[in-house]
């Protein structure tokens, strides 16, 4: 009994690496109909070359599915698992075309969506995000397939969208206010008319990649200026929650005077210091007359304050 089951596993196993041997085979003629000529070429459609990968990938699951089912019989009866090499080179042949392919389609679609889209609108971290998946795509066909003229067109287009991220970046920028716009404007030499029309296409179709270094500058000055903004609203929200301490003074009920004053003396150093810290910023240019008005302001409390606080101590010894 116990050669008889060894004798139809044999059997057995030899049925299965002859099935091995028909995908193997079906394998090296998908691989051979995937070196159509059309498939490289820059000037093919790319909806017919799709249908085709498309077709030939179909073809590549059934003998995978085949070849899962023989190797899950080999494992219950405990013998060697087969090797698929052809179908395994032949797999990473396809999905590499079916990606360049798939790549270029899908590159067309969004960069057509992001150039209608409403400037403002425009959500950079996705944008970054998917133009680096579209660029490793492109690098990978590039080091995976033989030389050709499809993959340098595709890594040129999405090249030359990456270059354009940074002064996409800095006009999105939401520190940039008014004066900024202006200064943009007199660099690129034409107005930039922002309403609901304004959109990606018609950014670059201002050329606003030639001046791309000095739209960077002024959006840098914008962000530090916004850092400053912060520090001196800091400095004016501070005093909207400070509060003079008044105190009867002895018995009186009509008189008063100023009672601990520490708290205020401490906001009013910490707010000198910080205003300090803004005007010696090389960026405090565009914020200037409102950082010096509220200077003006402290130092003008601050010398009423120390005039008050001497009076009331000369009037308290009299």
């Amino acid at each position: 009994v116990e050669m008889g089951k060894d004798d139809y596993v044999s059997r057995f196993s030899a049925e299965l690496e002859a099935q091995v041997e028909v995908i193997n085979k079906e394998a090296v003629s998908i691989r051979t109909a995937a070196q159509h000529e059309m498939i490289l070429d820059e000037n093919s459609e790319g909806d017919t070359v799709l249908s085709y990968m498309h077709d030939l990938r179909e073809k590549l699951n059934v003998q995978q599915d085949a070849a899962k089912r023989i190797i899950k019989y080999q494992q219950l009866f405990k013998v060697v698992e087969s090797r698929y090499d052809e179908l395994d080179e032949t797999v990473a042949d396809v999905d590499l075309k079916l990606m360049l392919w798939q790549g270029k389609k899908e590159w067309a679609e969004q960069s057509e969506e992001w150039g209608a889209a409403k400037f403002e609108d425009i959500d950079m971290a996705n944008m970054e995000d998917k133009v680096s998946r579209f660029y490793k795509q492109v690098m990978k066909a590039e080091r995976g397939l033989p030389p050709n003229k499809v993959v340098p067109q595709q890594r040129r287009k999405v090249e030359e969208f990456k270059e354009t991220i940074p002064v996409i970046s800095s006009l999105r920028n939401k520190n940039l206010k008014e004066r900024h716009w202006d200064k943009i404007q007199d660099i690129i030499g034409q107005p930039i008319v922002r309403d609901e029309n304004f959109t990606l296409n018609t950014l670059m179709g201002l050329k606003v990649m030639d001046f791309a270094e000095q739209i960077a500058v002024v959006s840098t000055e914008a962000t530090q200026e916004g850092v400053l903004e912060e520090l001196l609203l800091k400095v004016q929200t501070k005093w909207a929650d400070v509060e003079f301490a008044v105190l009867p003074y002895k018995e009186s009920k009509d008189v008063f005077i100023l009672g601990g004053v520490d708290e205020v003396m401490t906001t009013l150093e910490d707010s000198m210091v910080t205003m300090a810290t803004i005007l010696s910023s090389r960026y405090v240019a565009g914020i200037r007359t409102e950082v010096e008005k509220m200077e003006k302001a402290l130092n003008l409390f601050s010398e009423t304050l120390d005039e008050w606080l001497a009076v009331q101590k000369g009037w308290m010894y009299l």
